[in-house]
């Protein structure tokens, strides 16, 4: 997927496509949204709230509209340590029989890329694609907020750009 190209790329490459120019959004004020009180009840969610939250406000990409964008990314950063955790140390499912007995099946052992399906036939680990999809996740989550190298790149303004010393 392509990363969208800048509005002063576009000017300054001519408008290939002759569409019309994005004018530029409403600039809303830096500002710190209140943090959401669900994200109390999840630790790994609160501290990456508090980690986020000074370093957006530096850079002045957070504003009050962001609480939703920055509480989504703090939960997907939780889902992904704990499915991280249960990859590393493998994990059990518990669950009842028809009969109502109570059994443990192990899914996976620590670190295996290859486990033994419901079937007995050898499947990918399920944590690895939970773990991909929440990586993706949080890489939309940090590009929203501008928290990914090339995006930050994208919003800087020309002036920025023209006394970067590394341009050649």
């Amino acid at each position: 997927m392509n990363a969208p190209t800048s509005t002063a790329l576009k000017i300054l490459r001519g408008n290939e496509g002759k569409r019309p120019l994005a004018r530029k959004p409403p600039v809303l004020p830096t500002e710190a949204p209140d943090c959401p009180e669900d994200l109390s009840l999840d630790p790994v969610a609160l501290e990456t709230w508090h980690y986020y939250e000074p370093i957006l406000l530096r850079s002045g990409n957070l504003t009050k509209a962001d609480r939703n964008v920055l509480k989504s990314l703090c939960y997907v950063t939780s889902y992904l340590e704990q499915a991280r955790k249960t990859f590393r140390e493998g994990g059990e499912i518990e669950y009842e029989t028809i009969k109502g007995r109570k059994k443990k099946r192990t899914v996976a052992e620590p670190r295996a890329l290859v486990v033994t399906g419901p079937r007995g036939a050898a499947v990918t680990n399920p944590y690895l694609a939970i773990i991909h999809n929440l990586l993706r996740e949080e890489r939309a989550y940090c590009q929203s907020l501008g928290l990914d190298p090339h995006v930050r790149g994208l919003n800087a303004s020309p002036a920025e750009k023209a006394d970067d010393k590394w341009d050649l």
